[in-house]
């Protein structure tokens, strides 16, 4: 019983308290445009010429489009390995004010009173024993 008490105050009296520290994950967004094509496409529909007057309508029908697209070599990602910043975060501490810190004071000499009669009786009564 003795070696488990010992054991116990062991362990209580090397853990300890240290400061708390916070790991931000900071994620990495990676965009890459390599290339941008131009589409441009030109549409001939139902074009019929014929030269003789009177015989069929001059039509002439021409369509054209242009616009911007995005090739598929358009990567956006987030990079598999976050980066981990270790931030020390300082906790806010609650201080003792005057009339608390007395009163330790004054709990700590009325323990250290009782604990000199505690020790006067206990020689008191060895004393008495051993005659």
């Amino acid at each position: 019983m003795k070696k488990f008490i010992g054991i116990f105050l062991l362990v209580v009296i090397l853990t300890g308290c240290k400061t708390q520290k916070v790991f931000v994950p900071v994620d990495h967004v990676t965009t890459e445009y390599r290339d941008r094509y131009k589409l441009d496409s030109i549409y001939y529909r139902d074009t019929i010429e014929i030269t003789n007057a009177g015989d069929t309508i001059f039509k002439n029908v021409i369509r054209w489009r242009e616009r911007f697209i995005r090739d598929t070599v358009y990567q956006s990602r987030t990079d598999s390995i976050p980066v981990i910043i270790e931030v020390e975060k300082e906790i806010p501490v609650n201080y003792l004010t005057k009339w608390q810190t007395i009163r330790i004071w004054i709990g700590n000499i009325i323990l250290i009173i009782l604990a000199a009669l505690v020790g006067w009786k206990l020689i008191k009564l060895y004393l008495k024993l051993k005659k």
